[in-house]
């Protein structure tokens, strides 16, 4: 997205879109720098000016894709790849016992097939403002599942934990205004009536990597990576490849761009930090360009702490 910046005041920026609107702030406090970006509800701190105008572009771009599982697809999607941009020409069940899906692309001027299991996620640019897909898209569950407003609330939890996401008070409907239904004082994600997980951390910047979750410190650059339940996971191949290793692959490459990757174990693989109760694998991260330059031990011992407990460990 092309953006223009402008100085209000100094250690003070703002930054417009082609129509004017003014669409990002980044401010200096002390050594950090504050972004907001509109319609999201986090405030983002980098180390640098030029950080900050990355930031706020990546975040603007972000928004004009939606996470969209493989069988919601249709003909004339667009998608988004690491490589580019490309276009869906049919979305077909494979006919075998584990409900495959074909899907098939155009990419860069050439056919591409992809066989993927269902649940599977693409980027999909957005055919709808964000805020409307997600009220239709949750009417749509409730009237599918849920006939009658008995029904709906029969379904709830006696004693619902109610939680919303940050910015929940905001006018108009939307996913945001959905309580979480799990029941209160439960551990680790939480849940709304879509089924959507989502964590709410004052331990650091929590992003979405569906059905992962990350929680980075980018002060102490520290971070944890949130695995999806064991019990959702498949075998993919007589090997033991599982649908969650390949998940997990694909998280962690997603992260990079962020400078954000993944601590080695002892035993040359992934650094396990714990399992939570509800059978997560909660792996360790790092931030390669923390704020702090070199943070001591026991400002990195504070952070890892905060950061098992977000998680739920």
């Amino acid at each position: 997205m092309e953006l223009t910046w402008g100085k209000e005041a100094a250690g003070s920026y703002f930054a417009t879109n082609k129509s004017g609107q003014v669409v990002a702030t980044a401010r200096k406090e002390g050594n950090v720098w504050h972004v907001e970006v509109a319609h999201d509800n986090r405030v983002r701190q980098v180390g640098t000016y030029r950080q900050a105008r990355e930031v706020a572009a990546r975040v603007l771009e972000d928004q004009r894709w939606e996470s969209v599982r493989a069988e919601y697809l249709s003909e004339g999607d667009t998608l988004r790849f690491y490589e580019g941009e490309g276009t869906v020409t049919a979305v077909e069940e494979v006919g075998n016992n584990l409900g495959q899906l074909r899907v098939t692309y155009l990419f860069d001027g050439k056919r591409n097939t992809v066989t993927v299991y269902p649940g599977s996620t693409f980027e999909r640019l957005r055919k709808v403002e964000p805020e409307a897909a997600e009220e239709e898209r949750a009417a749509a569950f409730v009237d599918r599942h849920f006939p009658t407003v008995a029904a709906f609330l029969d379904a709830e939890e006696s004693n619902p934990c109610g939680t919303r996401r940050s910015g929940w008070e905001r006018p108009g409907p939307g996913r945001h205004r959905l309580p979480c239904i799990l029941p209160a004082g439960h551990g680790g994600l939480h849940r709304d009536i879509l089924r959507t997980e989502w964590l709410e951390s004052e331990a650091g910047q929590v992003i979405d990597l569906h059905p992962f979750t990350a929680i980075v410190d980018v002060i102490a650059g520290t971070g944890v990576l949130i695995s999806p339940p064991a019990i959702e996971d498949v075998t993919l191949s007589d090997g033991g490849a599982t649908l969650h290793d390949a998940l997990l692959a694909d998280a962690l490459r997603r992260l990079v761009p962020l400078g954000v990757e993944a601590l080695e174990g002892e035993d040359g693989g992934l650094s396990v930090e714990g399992v939570t109760p509800d059978g997560r694998k909660v792996f360790s991260l790092y931030v390669s360009d923390c704020i702090t330059t070199e943070p001591d031990f026991e400002e990195v011992a504070v952070s890892v702490e905060a950061l098992r407990q977000a998680a739920g460990l």
